[in-house]
């Protein structure tokens, strides 16, 4: 999981495989808001 300290945006990346080759790598792009 990537974060940028700035804009506070980054990708969320899930292997659907695991640890194991040959899986699906989905990367969720998320937006986080300051509080």
């Amino acid at each position: 999981m990537t974060v940028d300290p700035v804009t506070l945006g980054g990708v969320l990346s899930a292997d659907s495989n695991g640890e194991c080759p040959g899986g699906i790598i989905s990367a969720t792009p998320f937006q986080l808001k300051a509080l």
